[in-house]
């Protein structure tokens, strides 16, 4: 069980239950023929892809299976051709006569994972199933709740009411209305154009061109 071969450009796997052993049952059960869903499960297509299954119809809550839901206690009444309804689908139990007696079989009931191998799905009863609208060639009006995953290529039209949480990489190109709360690590490249309030507490390395306009309070 669990082999994978390949059929006509398609690719088959030997299921790995009990039915495995229709794998090695002769070429009535090989891949490709008309039994070989006992054994072989169909996986996909060795060139591109599978040409996709139809949709199924809108069989309408009056037809023949819509009102006869598929019941494990009525399983010994299925056979070919008989119609039940299960989750709102309609299906049919197939006609082969090999297939069809899996349909007395609860464990290939619409409700298992081998469902396809005794009923084919033919339809819906109720409910809708139309496909999603196409998204919009334009934004929406108002902005998401959620910020998106990524930044934006380009800058939005007005300022962010907040601070960002780093620095930007580049200066900005005037500057702050207020001065900064903590100094700069490193002095500017030229003087300020008037003194600071308050004296310096360590005397500088080098006397200033000209002398001061008053004597200093101490001699020298």
């Amino acid at each position: 069980g669990g082999d994978a071969v390949e059929a006509d450009g398609l690719v088959y796997q030997c299921r790995t239950d009990a039915y495995g052993a229709y794998c090695n049952a002769g070429p009535e059960y090989a891949p490709g023929s008309p039994n070989s869903d006992r054994g072989w499960v169909k996986m996909g297509s060795c060139f591109g892809t599978i040409a996709p299954t139809s949709s199924p119809t809108h069989a309408g809550p009056d037809s023949g299976g819509c009102n006869h839901p598929w019941r494990e206690s009525d399983l010994e009444s299925y056979a070919a051709g008989v119609r039940v309804e299960y989750n709102q689908f309609l299906f049919e139990c197939k006609s082969d006569v090999h297939l069809s007696k899996y349909c007395k079989d609860g464990s290939y009931g619409p409700n298992g994972m081998y469902w396809d191998m005794a009923w084919n799905k033919v339809g819906w009863c109720d409910g809708t199933l139309a496909p999603t609208k196409s998204p919009s060639s334009t934004p929406s009006v108002d902005p998401s709740t959620v910020p998106s995953a990524g930044p934006s290529l380009e800058p939005s039209g007005k300022p962010s009411a907040g601070p960002s949480a780093g620095p930007s990489d580049a200066p900005s190109s005037k500057p702050s209305a207020e001065p900064s709360e903590k100094p700069s690590l490193a002095p500017s490249d030229a003087p300020s154009s008037k003194p600071s309030a308050e004296p310096s507490e360590e005397p500088s390395l080098a006397p200033s061109d000209a002398p001061s306009e008053l004597p200093s309070d101490r001699p020298a």
